[in-house]
């Protein structure tokens, strides 16, 4: 399988190079796993692609002194001291402010970092539920084999719960303009659907993301009927994926409520989603989407944002306050799983210092299916 120019091209509008897919092996990760006397609750990392990405192209509120603190092979280059440009210091200029000055290009470092894409399952009681879709086939995304590997083929699935529409997380939604998910209803904050598919949601836009609208309604349109907009925090209980009415529930109730959160900054409606589980204690999951890139910056450094953010002051607030609420924890074991974390993608907010650091979940290896032997 080969990524078409037009994946390439996708890729390299958002700073970033796929990885040809024949080296991306799938896999699929038990991340969670509870045995229950109604029901048992599993929810896998699906592997989908590789990507490397130079952070000094896609960072900003951040400088170059700062970048080199996280990121080995970005210090300042030699002659770029105080004074170098209208009597600003280019070591201390905001990334996004330097890459503007095309004289001052030799000073951006060339390197690249790698950056996972995933999506996620959770299987409850006979049902099948994705967050996110992946980039999918088109894009190199190898999603729906890890699927494959966690033992559910498209036809099973009965719900894509979106978190947002850029195109990493919806391509896999649809293949030559069919559903690959004949039988799922999606679902996504109305924010996000307005946003992205009315022209009044679409001339708000950054002109740069405008084009990738039509990728969004691409990858919707063979669901027509079977789109359920959300609003700010609604409950998507099992029971309501599966087409019952559900009514409000408090996160301790047994029946394993699915609550969705709409931040737009990121994107307009930008949505995490949280799961708890009773297993030893109450265990959270929180399921961030793009909240966070490149973790080894903005975790240490949450101000820190990406230039694919729509509204970065929103997603930065909101970054920090889920570190801080993670970090202190209380009555529950919060773990934040994110499709670009590294993979499998799952684990702990720690603070140290001014900042915070992320401490994957250890797993042990049978519980990989697939992937690197």
């Amino acid at each position: 399988m080969r990524i078409g120019m037009a994946a390439v091209g996708l890729w390299m509008i958002l700073g970033m190079t796929a990885t040809a897919a024949e080296s991306v092996k799938p896999e699929a990760v038990l991340i969670v796993h509870k045995d229950a006397n109604e029901a048992g609750v599993e929810v896998y990392a699906l592997r989908d692609a590789e990507i490397t990405v130079n952070p000094a192209e896609v960072l900003q509120n951040i400088n170059l002194t700062e970048l080199a603190k996280y990121v080995p092979g970005t210090d300042v280059p030699r002659g770029s001291g105080p004074g170098g440009w209208d009597g600003a210091n280019p070591q201390t200029m905001d990334l996004a402010a330097l890459r503007r000055i095309k004289e001052l290009d030799f000073l951006i470092p060339n390197v690249e970092i790698p950056l996972s894409t995933a999506a996620f399952l959770v299987k409850w009681n006979g049902q099948n539920i994705l967050i996110d879709a992946g980039a999918g086939k088109a894009n190199g995304g190898v999603m729906l084999e890890s699927l494959a590997l966690a033992g559910v083929r498209p036809e099973d699935v009965d719900a894509v719960l979106l978190t947002h529409l850029h195109f990493d997380h919806v391509g896999g939604l649809e293949f030559e303009g069919e559903a690959v998910f004949p039988k799922a209803k999606i679902y996504l904050a109305k924010a996000e659907l307005d946003a992205w598919t009315t022209d009044e949601g679409i001339a708000k836009l950054p002109e740069m993301q405008r084009p990738w609208a039509e990728l969004a309604k691409q990858a919707l349109a063979p669901y027509q009927g079977r789109i359920i907009a959300l609003e700010y925090k609604t409950v998507v209980a099992a029971a309501t994926v599966s087409g019952e009415k559900t009514d409000h529930r408090v996160p301790h109730q047994r029946d394993f409520p699915l609550y969705s959160f709409t931040f737009g900054g990121h994107t307009p409606g930008h949505t995490t989603y949280d799961i708890a589980i009773n297993t030893e204690m109450w265990t959270n999951l929180q399921f961030i989407g793009d909240m966070v890139h490149i973790a080894e910056v903005q975790m240490p450094r949450p101000q820190t944002s990406v230039v694919f953010d729509v509204r970065p002051g929103p997603v930065r607030e909101q970054r920090e306050r889920t570190f801080k609420w993670s970090a202190e924890g209380g009555d529950f074991k919060d773990f934040l799983v994110g499709p670009h974390l590294p993979f499998p993608g799952i684990g702990q907010v720690v603070q140290e210092g001014d900042g915070y650091i992320f401490k994957p979940l250890i797993l042990t290896k049978d519980r990989a299916r697939g992937g690197a032997d």
